[in-house]
């Protein structure tokens, strides 16, 4: 005879054999204890200090941690676990804690070149190369090798990489109404253009894409003046007359 109902001994409520769990070697092969009812004795049992030490010595084994694992896992994946893995690295990444982390990382890859010849610079350019519908064919290995081997000389305008920060540094805290300085402002508009204390990789030839023969070092000024207006034969002309020009308005700035 089938049985679809049972009374919880618990609630003495009359319930669906779906709401008990089933236990194989009782008469009925279902639970006394109705799930609900279940779960509040189990919650109860596990504040108690052998449900506590029970909890702890299962937490331990091998069984417990691998149920962890997977119930972790599972968790992971689902919708309300992803929002609230997604929550907390918000939080994370907004507090003081957080900030100095994401601070640190960042300082330890950029002194490891990862944004000038590393994955970093890699991607940024390969992603450059796709919108422009050029071809991409440097990589992390050979292009680390020939950022060592080239001198930080502006190909350009022929500025080393010290006299570029420092023209870059003057510009950015000039507060006067020179013309011929406050123009070279539009430049570092950008935070991260600002920021930029290395030399940049350009590609001489417009019509080429990313490859060793056609990148050269240049400094920030020169790499936006040229962009795709430019040949590199002309503007390495008219490259040095606008970075002296600037050189000699902050000269009389300061004389």
């Amino acid at each position: 005879m089938l049985i679809y109902k049972k009374i919880c001994l618990k609630c003495n409520k009359e319930k669906p054999v779906s709401e008990f769990y089933k236990v194989p070697r009782n008469k009925d092969g279902l639970h006394s204890y109705c799930k609900e009812c279940d779960k509040i004795a189990v919650s109860e049992y596990y504040k108690t200090d052998n449900g506590i030490a029970s909890l702890s010595k299962y937490q331990k084994s091998e069984k417990g941690i691998a149920a962890i694992r997977r119930a972790a896992e599972k968790y992971q994946k689902s919708e309300k676990g992803i929002a609230a893995i997604r929550r907390a690295a918000e939080k994370y990444q907004k507090s003081e804690k957080g900030i100095a982390a994401l601070r640190r990382s960042a300082d330890k890859l950029k002194s490891e070149g990862y944004y000038r010849f590393g994955n970093g610079a890699i991607s940024n350019m390969r992603q450059g190369a796709k919108k422009r519908g050029i071809t991409f064919s440097l990589n992390v290995v050979e292009l680390k090798e020939w950022w060592n081997d080239t001198s930080d000389i502006c190909h350009y305008c022929s500025s080393t990489l010290e006299q570029y920060v420092e023209l870059r540094n003057y510009v950015l805290n000039y507060k006067g109404t020179n013309p011929k300085i406050r123009k070279f402002m539009r430049y570092f508009k950008n935070t991260r253009h600002a920021a930029i204390s290395t030399m940049t990789i350009d590609r001489k030839n417009n019509e080429l894409g990313y490859e060793i023969k056609n990148i050269a070092k240049a400094c920030w000024v020169c790499n936006f003046l040229k962009s795709n207006f430019f040949s590199e034969e002309i503007f390495k002309k008219i490259a040095p007359e606008i970075i002296s020009e600037l050189r000699e308005a902050i000269s009389e700035e300061c004389s």
